[in-house]
């Protein structure tokens, strides 16, 4: 399992999937934001489970609040920026996957980008507080 976002360029030879990745993650998180994201610094989080088991997600360097903009939510809802980046992470990668869907080049970065995924959607309480992860649930449903 890779440790960090720049680790996926080692796993595929087909480094405009990893690229895509990237340009997703903030489109994301400019359409999730209502438009109030323009640009940010990003970095691998790394998320322990437990002694053994940990994943990692992409996240902006900011700790703003950010109004959330979602076809499932109708409220006027804001949201930290971890909350944010992690949307913005579930729905990039979920993008790539389908992009990706049976290309046999991409099969090692399919196999990461998958586990990654279901990590940060079944884990995400350990990353927000209980609101925050309601809120990610219905964005995400």
């Amino acid at each position: 399992m890779t440790k960090k976002f720049d680790d996926l360029y080692e796993i595929t030879k087909q480094l405009y999937a990893v690229l895509q990745l990237e340009n997703m993650v903030y489109y994301f998180a400019r359409k999730l934001s209502s438009g109030e994201y323009n640009s940010g610094m990003w970095e691998s989080k790394e998320v322990k489970i437990n002694d053994d088991e940990s994943f990692w997600y992409f996240e902006l360097q900011d700790n703003k609040t950010w109004t959330l903009c979602s076809e499932n939510i109708q409220d006027d809802i804001k949201i930290s920026t971890k909350c944010l980046s992690a949307l913005s992470w579930m729905f990039a990668v979920n993008c790539t996957l389908s992009y990706m869907y049976e290309d046999k080049e991409c099969e090692k970065l399919t196999e990461e980008l998958t586990e990654l995924y279901y990590k940060l959607r079944d884990k995400i309480n350990t990353i927000l507080d209980e609101n925050e992860t309601k809120i990610f649930y219905r964005a995400i449903d």
